[in-house]
């Protein structure tokens, strides 16, 4: 688990940080905004076919 910043201009306070996993913070750092939506995007419609 790792500690980010919400808005990196501002520094590491309660209000501005969330823990997440290393590799949430990886894929954070490598993938845009876009990318991220679609693959969310995707499984959800994925396990609404499952259930």
């Amino acid at each position: 688990m790792e500690n980010i910043r919400i808005d990196p201009q501002k520094g590491y306070t309660k209000e501005n940080t969330i823990i997440v996993s290393m590799l949430a913070n990886r894929i954070k750092t490598d993938a845009k905004i876009e990318d991220i939506g679609k693959v969310f995007n995707f499984y959800k419609k994925l396990i609404k076919t499952k259930m």
